[in-house]
């Protein structure tokens, strides 16, 4: 406990030296914000709330937005003759152009 003010006065002070934010917001930072986020998080159960919602975003986006989407980045490659097993040697274009053209 003897080494939290220091700890919080360093931090408030690199905050305002680097230019971060203001003094109040470097001191709401430093001092407020990590004795909020312990209180919260003291509890086992809002701390078993906040991992399995987290969790449910997280694997929600990996298991149901990115496939869908690599899928159809892949047909668009197979559309621009990048697909395993074909040989376009007279439309031979380099993975740089590829990419840009799937951005598009």
């Amino acid at each position: 406990l003897c080494g939290i003010p220091p700890v919080c006065i360093m931090i408030r002070n690199n905050l305002i030296d680097d230019n971060v934010c203001g003094r109040k917001m470097a001191y709401f930072i430093s001092s407020i914000l990590p004795w909020m986020i312990t209180i919260l998080l003291r509890h086992k159960h809002a701390l078993l709330q906040l991992i399995n919602w987290s969790a449910l975003l997280a694997m929600g986006y990996l298991n149901f937005v990115l496939p869908p989407y690599l899928y159809l980045k892949a047909l668009k490659l197979r559309e621009l003759g990048g697909g395993h097993g074909e040989s376009n040697d007279d439309e031979d274009i380099s993975l740089v152009e590829k990419e840009q053209l799937l951005d598009e």
